[in-house]
């Protein structure tokens, strides 16, 4: 677990890399962040569906699924900006957090997997046509 004393801190001088910056934000800004995907992505993922636009819904399912996944693990292994403390080993919560974690990362991994492989069917459907074929 890193703390956010141990993540890079920006000190205003010109030699901060690219790679300190982005080691920054996921250590420190981003995981605050996924309570907001979660809470924005879900619904607007159902008013899209209700639209016709199933693959826009799709995706945003699938960064609702990331997020939740990102909540439990860091709830089983504690966050860089907070001092909360990870769940206790022997726990009911954590096996129920660790179910979620694994449930959410199949659904979400599926579910990718599902969208990309409809976006190259239609991809290779669009960009290779039968000249002889009807349709």
């Amino acid at each position: 677990m890193t703390t956010v004393s141990e993540a890079p801190h920006a000190n205003g001088s010109a030699h901060d890399s690219l790679s300190d910056l982005l080691r920054r934000v996921a250590y420190t800004q981003f995981p605050g962040r996924f309570h907001t995907l979660a809470q924005l992505a879900l619904p607007l993922a159902y008013q899209l569906w209700s639209w016709g636009w199933p693959r826009t819904a799709g995706w945003l399912t699938v960064l609702a699924l990331f997020s939740l996944w990102a909540l439990a693990e860091q709830s089983l292994t504690g966050r860089a900006d907070s001092e909360i403390r990870p769940v206790s080993p022997n726990s009911k919560r954590r096996a129920a957090l660790s179910l979620l974690r694994r449930v959410t990362a199949a659904a979400g991994a599926l579910l990718a997997l599902t969208l990309l492989l409809e976006g190259f069917v239609q991809f290779m459907s669009g960009a290779f046509k039968c000249p002889g074929c009807a349709g």
